[in-house]
């Protein structure tokens, strides 16, 4: 097998393994309530310099809520939160190359012929 045939699928597997970006939420507790989509995963960071990873973060009265990596809920004081990221949205710089160079190969998948060399249907 050819390593152009392969290229497809190698391409994809640099976008999964790609990084994932953050974005830091100047208010988490407006931004937090106001994202038109829900938030599943949040970097927090607190005054003491401890990190959270908390999924499903929401904003209840002066504290914020999620569940821990292992389930567990945790609930933090909004005063002693002193970051708050999210992943970003959009591709990065190499998703969007990814994505690009998939495109480019694609076309290789259609000009490919079965094993007799004669396209099938045909008499």
């Amino acid at each position: 097998m050819r390593i152009t045939a392969l290229s497809p699928a190698l391409l994809i597997g640099v976008t999964v393994a790609a990084c994932t970006g953050y974005q830091t939420l100047a208010d988490p507790a407006a931004d937090l309530q106001a994202s038109p989509s829900p938030v599943t995963r949040a970097r927090v960071t607190l005054r003491s310099g401890e990190r959270l990873e908390l999924n499903s973060p929401c904003v209840s009265g002066d504290s914020l809520m999620g569940f821990s990596v292992d389930g567990a809920p945790r609930h933090v004081a909004l005063g002693d939160v002193t970051k708050v990221q999210v992943p970003k949205t959009g591709k990065s710089g190499t998703g969007e190359f990814v994505d690009a160079m998939v495109l480019a190969n694609s076309d290789m998948w259609t000009r490919r012929t079965s094993s007799g060399g004669c396209p099938r249907g045909r008499a």
